[in-house]
């Protein structure tokens, strides 16, 4: 049976509605690591990368800053 991954935006639990859903195995093994770990008492800040890293922007021929 597949899993999935699902979040949910709203002002209480009852009244949120998904807004994603995921099923990609490398990103519900990491969440499932790191619910384990909190769980277990294991600070967040051992188990999250500094935020996210700008992607490199393509070059644009003749472009000029």
């Amino acid at each position: 049976m597949p899993l999935y991954l699902t979040i949910l935006e709203g002002v209480t639990p009852a009244k949120a509605r998904p807004i994603l859903a995921i099923r990609d195995d490398e990103i519900l093994a990491t969440v499932r690591a790191m619910v384990a770990a909190r769980l277990a008492g294991v600070p967040t800040e051992t188990l999250v990368s500094p935020g996210p890293q700008e992607a490199p922007q393509p070059e644009v021929p003749g472009a000029t800053e």
